[in-house]
């Protein structure tokens, strides 16, 4: 996977979902949000009241053909939503 890739996974549109969010880029922003805001009461679990909330991202990713099981994978998500994708 290309970091073009990692940003075309970001782009995912969403479902509806209990973070109201439209993309997978706004729905990892919004769980980090909550992360910063509960502190010491976020629930990993369930941090929208469910504990599907996984779901709500992978299986669009999945859909669209990424390999969301793929520790790489993972890692290039995160460093595209951070701003510190790497060339390879």
């Amino acid at each position: 996977m290309t970091n073009f890739d990692a940003q075309q996974a970001l782009a995912v549109k969403l479902d509806e979902n209990d973070a109201d969010a439209p993309d997978v880029r706004s729905y990892l922003a919004v769980l980090l949000e909550t992360l910063l805001r509960q502190e010491e009461g976020f629930s990993g679990k369930r941090p929208f009241g469910n504990s599907g909330w996984l779901y709500d991202i992978m299986t669009p990713l999945a859909d669209a053909g990424f390999k969301v099981g793929d520790d790489k994978f993972i890692t290039q998500l995160v460093d595209a939503l951070c701003g510190t994708e790497t060339e390879e």
